[in-house]
């Protein structure tokens, strides 16, 4: 099943969801993940190269608050990138 919402990433394809953020500017993803879990937190640092995800945690602490439209603006970008990776992989098999 498809995820419907950013935080669905969690049970997604890890392989897509590594794919996918790595498209993304490290700004990007820190605004996403700025809505999400402590456990999405985990799960996208953790796929993430070591040098990515230090530059995540002082991005973090660096962009302060972000207006909320701005993280779900995020949010949506990541997933519906997501779903794109998704559905070309289905599409080639």
């Amino acid at each position: 099943m498809a995820p419907c919402s950013f935080e669905d990433l969690l049970t997604a394809d890890t392989a897509v969801v590594q794919k996918t953020i790595a498209e993304f500017s490290i700004r990007d993803t820190v605004l996403a993940l700025k809505g999400a879990s402590p456990q999405m937190n985990e799960f996208i640092a953790g796929l993430m190269p070591k040098e990515d995800a230090a530059a995540l945690t002082d991005e973090k602490m660096r962009i302060g608050t972000v207006p909320l439209i701005q993280v779900e603006q995020a949010q949506k970008h990541i997933l519906q990138t997501y779903l794109r990776f998704l559905q070309a992989g289905k599409e080639s098999l």
